[in-house]
């Protein structure tokens, strides 16, 4: 009978094992990662926990958000980190996380626009659900904008925008307004909104008081608004560049373009003009904060500031000149190059060769190519061909056999490097440097900013495509494979 009952139990557990589900288990997310369990997906903490059960389609990146977009079916909601789901999927046209404002924008397809719905995260509670409104924000604001039509690519006016605060306090209401970005004295906004022409763009204060109008281009930085705006009246012809923050403008000159502040304290400006219909390019020169021309507009091209140096070009050969606009040395040479460095790569007669900023060799070596900056170093191709990675001090910190690099991720601690028809990350820290981080293994990698902390998505070899870690982990399940398609 004993023997009966164990034989019973052995049959039991060999054909209740099939039942029991295999999980897979992705990569970390800070305490949190994506589980699958019969092809569904939930959420497990770092001690293998069940936080959501594994009745979803998909679950989106957290990164440092405490809320991530998910997927049951075609229908999207949003969960938390600790797996409550704090927006039911119910919405169709998904969910859009404002991680800084703690909300999210909920869309749903009524049929002929697109419709839009702004959520609290903490909550669940509905704030907003006015029709023909779309809403976003950025780290300080919420933007609600009403607007004729919007079909999810295109937005069509009349529009009013009103810039809130993350209680939904309206602090301003613009009419004719589509867009608006901030800095630090106010806002740069603009007569369309969705659209690759940005339409008319103008400066205004946080009261809505109109700063400068007729923006033709702007850059926003710590410092302010670069900008570059067209002559307010039609009998002015000119074009104007400067500077604004948040104390009004710092200063403005007539030209066509504006370089960032360099390490001298000083912005590159050229004294061209521009219109709807052409571009005339003018002469370089330099100039301070105070307005002040420092070295007079003389110049075919120049660049910044480096090491008390700048590379200018005269009569079409290009040279170094010192803070009074001095020529520094007899180095002299015809093509363009790196402006932005210490080291200056250099079309000599005997071939491309590397120089200090007093116009010194640093090497003898002979290079064949001059290819791009990258975390402050140079990326060159040696006469093998070879990729070179070069420090500031002209010495090269590694030589490899490489098909491409990848310039536009990544912070310079390390390289994307295509090699043999795949890309690996390459290590380019210290002792470290040489070594593959993640051993070449993808068709291709993207990502969406040069932030080293900005998960990558790689296509692998059998053709699935994921979100990766540092390591080359996926973040979930393939998006979609090969097979498919």
């Amino acid at each position: 009978m004993r023997q009966l009952c164990i034989c019973l139990l052995v049959m039991l557990l060999i054909f209740s094992y099939p039942a029991i589900a295999e999980r897979t288990v992705y990569a970390d997310q800070r305490g949190i990662a994506v589980f699958m369990e019969n092809g569904k997906l939930g959420l497990v903490d770092s001690s293998g926990n069940v936080l959501l059960s594994a009745e979803y389609d998909d679950i989106d990146l957290f990164g440092d958000s405490q809320w991530a977009e998910l997927r049951q079916g075609n229908l999207c909601g949003a969960v938390c980190r600790d797996g409550r789901v704090v927006v039911e999927c119910a919405w169709d046209d998904g969910v859009y996380i404002i991680p800084e404002a703690g909300m999210a924008v909920a869309s749903f397809d009524s049929g002929n626009q697109i419709c839009e719905v702004l959520i609290d995260l903490h909550t669940g509670t509905v704030l907003s659900s006015e029709p023909k409104h779309i809403y976003w924000a950025d780290e300080k604001y919420v933007y609600d904008l009403s607007l004729e039509y919007y079909d999810g690519w295109e937005a069509i006016g009349p529009y009013q925008l009103v810039i809130c605060d993350f209680s939904l306090n309206p602090l301003l209401s613009l009419d004719d307004v589509g867009d608006a970005e901030p800095f630090d004295g106010g806002f740069v906004v603009s007569s369309e909104h969705f659209s690759w022409n940005p339409g008319t763009c103008w400066i205004i204060d946080r009261e809505g008081h109109m700063l400068l109008d007729d923006i033709k281009e702007y850059e926003i930085t710590a410092e302010g608004v670069y900008y570059v705006r067209y002559g307010s009246t039609e009998s002015d012809s000119h074009t104007y560049c400067g500077l604004i923050s948040a104390e009004g403008v710092v200063f403005e000159v007539e030209g066509a373009e504006i370089g960032a502040k360099d390490d001298a304290g000083l912005y590159c400006i050229n004294t061209g003009k521009r219109s709807w219909y052409q571009d005339v390019s003018g002469c370089f020169g330099y100039i301070a904060s105070s307005g002040a021309w420092v070295i007079e507009p003389k110049y075919e091209y120049a660049g910044p500031f480096v090491e008390e140096t700048a590379i200018v070009r005269e009569d079409g050969r290009y040279h170094l000149i010192d803070l009074n606009g001095s020529k520094i040395g007899d180095l002299e040479w015809s093509k363009k190059t790196c402006m932005t460095l210490p080291i200056i790569p250099v079309d000599t007669d005997e071939g491309l060769m590397l120089f200090d900023r007093h116009g010194s060799p640093l090497s003898e070596e002979i290079f064949d190519l001059y290819q791009d900056v990258y975390g402050g170093m140079l990326l060159m191709r040696d006469k093998a061909g070879r990729l070179c990675v070069i420090g500031t001090d002209g010495a090269v910190l590694l030589r490899i056999e490489a098909e491409d690099q990848e310039t536009d991720m990544g912070d310079g601690s390390t390289l994307w490097i295509k090699t043999g028809g795949l890309w690996g990350l390459m290590e380019l820290r210290g002792s470290l440097t040489g070594q593959w981080r993640i051993s070449p293994c993808f068709i291709s990698v993207y990502q969406y900013t040069a932030d080293p902390e900005e998960p990558v998505y790689a296509t692998f070899e059998d053709g699935g495509k994921a979100y990766i870690d540092p390591n080359g982990n996926p973040y979930g399940p393939y998006r979609y494979t090969k097979n498919k398609h």
